[in-house]
């Protein structure tokens, strides 16, 4: 009676470890890469760092030769995503890359960013005007800019005749003109 005891407990552990071997197969993988094989340089400075090469791709750290470029890094662990950046990431840079809809506060300010993208309904996303570098305000009638903090890439900002409180176009990184006639 020991000894089919004994039988069975034997039986059931290997099947247990059979099967979690088996179950286990999918999450793991190993592979053959060949460690500092490569010998890295930005702009003429050795990387002193680690690298893996791996079926015909090196690997770095990405920290590293971001910084070397003179980038700034980040991580955002909501969305598991690196951030290389021109300007220092901050938690309102992490904030900055949700896409989120634009609220408006002037109705023909929204007419011209939605003719600007050809997007004639819907909501317009932070995504829809990242691309957006110049806005000539001198043909419309504008009273607010709020919405424009989300253009994050412009650099040109005509207001023409407008008067409006600048106060949304502070925050804005790339701005280097805001011209008025």
């Amino acid at each position: 009676m020991k000894r089919e005891l004994k039988g069975f407990v034997v039986g059931v552990i290997v099947t247990v470890l059979l099967t979690s071997t088996a179950l286990a197969e999918p999450v793991t993988k190993t592979i053959q890469v060949v460690f500092n094989k490569i010998k890295l340089e930005v702009n003429g400075t050795k990387v002193n760092a680690d690298n893996i090469l791996y079926e015909g791709t090196t690997y770095v750290p990405l920290r590293k030769v971001a910084e070397m470029l003179g980038k700034h890094v980040g991580w955002n662990a909501e969305t598991n995503t690196a951030i290389i950046s021109d300007t220092p990431i901050t938690q309102s840079n992490k904030e900055d890359n949700k896409d989120v809809a634009i609220v408006f506060g002037d109705e023909d300010f929204e007419k011209y960013i939605r003719l600007l993208i050809d997007k004639p309904k819907g909501p317009i996303m932070k995504s829809d005007v990242k691309h957006i570098k110049s806005i000539d305000l001198s043909s419309i009638k504008v009273s607010s800019l709020k919405g424009i903090e989300h253009f994050t890439n412009l650099r040109m900002l005509n207001l023409g005749k407008n008067i409006v409180n600048l106060e949304p176009t502070k925050k804005l990184p790339n701005l280097q003109m805001i011209m008025r006639n």
